[in-house]
């Protein structure tokens, strides 16, 4: 498949495809009010994307009580 257009905006990728411009791979969350009102859907069921979320801090700081509270939150919900 070669793409056409590139947009550099999910939420003007969602417009696109409310329009008809096209289908995309696109996060699920942003799709909830566009799939209740019947402008778009999603195709492809069975298919599912995992993102890797990395977070980067300075060494000097990897004891502050913040960074290891948000690792930790972040750990328990994977």
């Amino acid at each position: 498949m070669k793409p056409i257009h590139v947009i550099p905006n999910l939420h003007m990728i969602l417009k696109a495809i409310e329009n008809g411009a096209g289908i995309s791979l696109i996060p699920t969350y942003l799709l909830r009010n566009s799939m209740d009102e019947a402008k778009s859907k999603i195709i492809f069921e069975d298919l599912k994307v995992k993102n890797k979320l990395l977070m980067a801090y300075q060494t000097k700081d990897k004891h502050l009580p913040e960074i290891n509270d948000f690792i930790q939150k972040i750990r328990n919900q994977w």
